[in-house]
C-alpha cells in the first residue's frame, strides 16, 4: 500500500512539475516574441496585462497542505526513508 501511495504521489508531482515548466516556457515565449514592435498601443496593454498575470507561477496544490512538485515528492520520500531507517534500527533483531 505504501508503494502504491508513493507511485500515486509521484504521478501527481510529475504533472505538477510539468505544469510549472510549461508556465515558465509560456512566459518566456511571450516576452521574447517581439510583440512590442508589431502591435498597436491598445493591444500592447492587453498583452502586458496577460504578461503580468503570467508572472505569478502556476502550481497544483493539495488543498492548503503542499504544492505538487518534484521537490515535494523528494522531500516526502526522504522523510519516509528517515522514519523507516529509524524504525529498522529501533526494532531488535531476533537472533
Amino acid at each position: 500500500m505504501l508503494i502504491v501511495g508513493a507511485l500515486q504521489l509521484f504521478y501527481w508531482c510529475i504533472y505538477g512539475n510539468q505544469l510549472m515548466i510549461e508556465n515558465d516556457k509560456l512566459l518566456v515565449s511571450i516576452y521574447e516574441c517581439g510583440w512590442e514592435n508589431h502591435l498597436s498601443r491598445k493591444y500592447k496593454r492587453l498583452i502586458l496585462n496577460g504578461f503580468t498575470q503570467g508572472l505569478t507561477p502556476m502550481k497544483m496544490n493539495a488543498g492548503a497542505f503542499f504544492v505538487f512538485s518534484m521537490q515535494t515528492y523528494l522531500s516526502v520520500i526522504k522523510t519516509s526513508y528517515s522514519y523507516f531507517a529509524i524504525l529498522i534500527n529501533t526494532v531488535p533483531d531476533d537472533e
